[in-house]
């Protein structure tokens, strides 16, 4: 008797974690499908985050990890990650830390919380780079000089239709 296919031993391919996102990878993936870190990467980026940490932060996180109910660990972990520009840092603690069913909820908010801090450190020099050019004293001069224009062509173009086909004639 031979096996059938649904009882045929299957080739799993191997899995990887991705050290970005922590998304179980194919080892013949070209990247990561959730994050799209290139899996040749893989070992770079996890040294290169993990040197870019200093031990002050790593024992933050050590702290966090002993007392994971305690709000001012998880706020000191987040400020000292905050002042290094830690995010990957952060955001994989927070990631690997959310596998665990009894620290999920509470690591996903960290983790969120964390993702929009990251957002607005990265667009906040944008914003103060818009608000200090001064090379515009208006942001849409331009686009009121062309809507002013775009009304008088429509009010000159009403008055010489007025003027051309009524006039005098009932």
């Amino acid at each position: 008797m031979t096996d059938s296919p649904k009882h045929a031993p299957t080739a799993s391919a191997e899995q990887i974690e991705c050290p970005k996102c922590g998304t179980p990878t194919r080892a013949e993936a070209t990247a990561c499908a959730r994050c799209g870190l290139a899996v040749a990467r893989f070992s770079d980026f996890a040294a290169e985050v993990e040197a870019q940490v200093s031990q002050a932060l790593a024992d933050k996180w050590t702290a966090v990890e002993a007392n994971w109910d305690d709000a001012d660990a998880h706020d000191a972990f987040i400020k000292a990650g905050l002042a290094e520009h830690a995010f990957p840092y952060m955001a994989r603690c927070y990631r690997a830390a959310a596998r665990d069913e009894a620290r999920a909820s509470a690591a996903e908010e960290r983790l969120a919380d964390v993702a929009r801090r990251a957002e607005a450190a990265i667009l906040a020099p944008a914003q103060v780079a818009r608000y200090d050019d001064k090379s515009g004293d208006e942001p849409f001069k331009g686009v009121v000089l062309m809507l002013a224009v775009f009304i008088a062509v429509i009010v000159a173009g009403t008055a010489y239709a007025i003027f051309t086909t009524g006039s005098g004639q009932p």
